[in-house]
């Protein structure tokens, strides 16, 4: 169960793009990424996959009004009180990454074939 994924380069054709990590966010419902210190990038990472430590905190505020502030810690994500979402405060263990993306795909697709078929039956 790896709860930070490694990818190479999630941008096919983008030269000078920095390897990213990612990790799934339980309150935006959504992955986030992140690069190193070393490739680029603004933190820095244990190592650990399935136990991750990541400094220093995380941001993603791309969406105007929903900042997602957070440690990672010890495999916990700490939700800083600056976060849009319901999770704000608190801490919850991540999850793991590979399985959610699975599962937003499925759901992504459930509503694709449900849509089809309304809109066949009109």
């Amino acid at each position: 169960m790896a709860k930070i994924k490694f990818l190479e380069n999630i941008y096919e054709g983008v030269q000078f793009h920095h390897p990213q990590y990612l990790y799934w966010c339980e309150g935006c419902g959504y992955e986030h990424a992140f690069a190193l210190l070393s490739e680029g990038g603004h933190h820095k990472f244990n190592g650990d996959l399935n136990n991750p430590t990541v400094v220093p905190s995380l941001v993603e505020d791309n969406t105007p009004g929903r900042k997602c502030h957070s440690f990672i810690e010890n495999g916990f994500i700490r939700y800083l009180g600056d976060c849009w979402h319901d999770l704000k405060g608190k801490i919850i263990e991540l999850p793991d990454v590979d399985q959610k993306i699975e599962e937003r795909r499925e759901n992504i697709n459930r509503l694709k074939e449900k849509q089809k078929n309304n809109h066949e039956e009109i």
